[in-house]
């Protein structure tokens, strides 16, 4: 569930970005790390590694906040 809801606003942002023209490779990077991030987090979870998952969690929120940065700049 967890991936779900921050899937939509990631994928939001990413199209919002490619709408704009305001895509590039600083924005590619963070989708990258957003992606990784949430790979990481289900691997920690899955293994059952609790002290980890917030830091992937916040990892992917703050690569959202970071394309959300470019949109609005």
């Amino acid at each position: 569930m967890n991936l779900i809801e921050t899937l939509i606003p990631f994928a939001t942002l990413v199209i919002m970005l490619k709408v704009l023209g305001k895509a590039d490779a600083a924005t590619a990077t963070a989708a990258a790390t957003f992606f990784f991030a949430r790979v990481v987090h289900v691997m920690v979870y899955t293994m059952g590694v609790p002290f980890l998952w917030t830091p992937a969690f916040a990892v992917s929120w703050l690569a959202c906040l970071y394309l959300l940065w470019q949109i609005l700049a």
